[in-house]
């Protein structure tokens, strides 16, 4: 909807109009007030480019799929690992126990033997450094037993506050394997390998596209529409002539 506020009024000759000559007439060209409404369609009927974008999304898609199943099997194989580390470092730390206990005793009979005489002091330092030692590998496999524990809680969306008990011991576990079976996959089936392949064939696909940006596009283009003009504010009304266009 335009209002034209002000519009030009021109001066013609009179006989033009069918006046009398030597006179003039005032004419204003235009109308105040123009409506127009209308309706424009397009439709593409070649576009190569466009296709290539069909294509590419859905390689795109493929490849958003096969690297979210390359996470998931990430985040199993750091589970996994996780829980069989926990095991190990259990173990280690039963054996470590044994052998600080085995060497508290060793201790204990080497500090009776410094005092009767029995033995040097280097002998005696001997042992206590045995026993230090001992001690040391203890600390070191539990801190090693807590941190694949709490690694193992946030993998498998456990609060560090619970508490996460391992029934099986790393022993019972290697005799229920005794004869594991041999992976039948090849490379071509892991999802990371399907992620890379996609990305390699949508970035074929998106050069294609490229490259079709220059070839000659058809479409087809349709306008319909109708305007009113009125020097009146009632250009709206029913009784208002509407022309195509």
């Amino acid at each position: 909807f335009d209002n034209n506020i002000s519009l030009p009024v021109q001066l013609v000759p009179a006989q033009f109009l069918g006046g009398t000559e030597g006179e003039f007439a005032e004419v204003q060209f235009g109308t105040r007030y123009n409506a127009a409404y209308g309706l424009e369609a397009s439709l593409p009927l070649v576009n190569v480019s466009s296709w290539k974008n069909i294509s590419s999304a859905t390689l795109a898609q493929k490849a958003a799929a096969s690297q979210q199943a390359e996470r998931e099997l990430s985040v199993a194989e750091q589970a996994i690992t996780a829980y069989y580390f926990a095991l190990l470092s259990r173990e280690a730390t039963n054996i470590s126990e044994d052998l600080v206990n085995a060497a508290d005793s060793l201790l204990a009979a080497a500090k009776v033997r410094l005092e009767n005489g029995l033995i040097e002091p280097m002998e005696y330092n001997g042992v206590k450094a045995i026993h230090l030692e001992s001690l040391s590998q203890l600390t070191s496999h539990r801190g090693a037993f807590r941190k694949n524990v709490q690694t193992l809680k946030t993998l498998a969306g456990i609060s560090r506050a619970d508490s996460l008990v391992l029934s099986e011991t790393i022993t019972v576990s290697m005799q229920h394997q005794a004869n594991p079976s041999q992976l039948a996959i090849g490379v071509k089936a892991l999802p990371e390998f399907q992620m890379f392949s996609n990305r390699h064939l949508q970035s074929v696909e998106e050069l294609k596209r490229q490259r079709a940006t220059v070839l000659p596009e058809l479409s087809l283009f349709a306008r319909y529409s109708q305007q009113a003009f009125s020097n009146n504010y009632d250009i709206l009304s029913n009784d208002q002539p509407w022309y195509e266009i």
